[in-house]
């Protein structure tokens, strides 16, 4: 027999990662965590997603760093029929159908995202009213804050309402 899969955790990067993520979804607010590999974000965001309701997790990788391919992997998450492959018919459907669920979108390796894809993000966060929370390493926050100085980039700095920094374990985790 195959030995069971260890359990959530609970330990105390989990549980800041949780605040951050309970935030954006009950605040519908835009948040960010950025932390090392190995410290619990996805495992805290799986937890979370299986937990709550209307919660709904992206994982981005290389190929899925692009608006289109975000809205479209959104579009299958969230199961929005998208009758076209327009980038603006498939956003509207999705701020359709989670506009006053409470909903959050969580995004995984969100250092992988392009700027457009996370100003696509933004901007359905402000339509659709519902929480966004980008997990990813330092990338993540260099492509928010570090270009947040410039103009283009001032509208999606200011819509983080909240910020975690992990760089190494908490005290009280499981360091491997």
């Amino acid at each position: 027999m195959a030995p069971e899969p260890p359990r959530f955790v609970a330990t105390p990067t989990a549980e800041r990662i949780m605040v951050l993520l309970t935030q954006a979804k009950v605040l519908a607010d835009f948040v960010v965590g950025v932390g090392q590999p190995g410290i619990g974000k996805t495992t805290s965001a799986c937890q979370f997603t299986r937990s709550n309701t209307n919660v709904f997790k992206v994982v981005a990788h290389p190929t899925l760093s692009r608006p289109r391919a975000l809205l479209q992997q959104l579009a299958r998450i969230v199961n929005v029929q998208a009758s076209t492959g327009k980038l603006d018919l498939i956003h509207a459907a999705l701020v359709s159908k989670l506009r006053g669920t409470n909903a959050l979108v969580i995004v995984d390796e969100a250092n992988f995202l392009e700027p457009e894809a996370l100003q696509q993000l933004r901007s359905l966060h402000d339509q659709a009213e519902i929480g966004v929370a980008l997990l990813g390493n330092a990338t993540i926050h260099h492509n928010i804050e570090g270009r947040g100085r410039r103009a283009e980039f001032a509208q999606l700095t200011s819509r983080v309402g909240m910020r975690i920094d992990i760089r190494k374990p908490d005290k009280g985790d499981v360091e491997t």
